[in-house]
């Protein structure tokens, strides 16, 4: 079954700075979606350089740890820190204009409130990857 969500209930960030649109659950896999358009906040005339894929992907598993959270009971929107960004890859040095891309996450680790993500981006013609480390902060 999908279920898609208001990204307002699941991320602290507002426009210009949220950079998800939409998280599709379908049965056990959680797949955000991101929206690569003219007006975002970090496009030139060449696109959305690459690098913004790792805040794409930190605002990912924003996302689905809130929606994780709200399935559990365990609350709403909590904060959360990037610490680092390790093993970046991408096919190209920029997203191109119109493309929709699906982010995944998966949690390698767990220490507390620190924690320790294997991340996809796949698009048309734009895929990145890296592993994060987040720690969720005090709301």
């Amino acid at each position: 079954m999908q279920q898609n969500w208001d990204m307002d209930d699941l991320l602290p960030h507002r426009a210009p700075m949220q950079l998800v649109h939409d998280i599709a659950v379908l049965d056990d896999q959680i797949t955000v979606i991101a929206k690569i358009e003219p007006d975002h906040i970090f496009a030139d005339d060449s696109g959305v350089p690459a690098w913004v894929a790792s805040e794409i992907m930190a605002q990912a598993i924003a996302a689905q740890t809130s929606y994780l959270d709200k399935q559990t009971g365990a609350g709403g929107v909590k904060g959360g820190m990037l610490l680092a960004v390790k093993r970046f890859k991408a096919n190209h040095s920029y997203m191109k204009f119109g493309e929709t891309l699906n982010v995944t996450s998966e949690a390698l680790s767990d220490e507390g409130a620190m924690k320790l993500f294997k991340c996809q981006v796949e698009g048309p013609s734009f895929t990145a990857s890296a592993m994060l480390s987040v720690i969720q902060t005090a709301e």
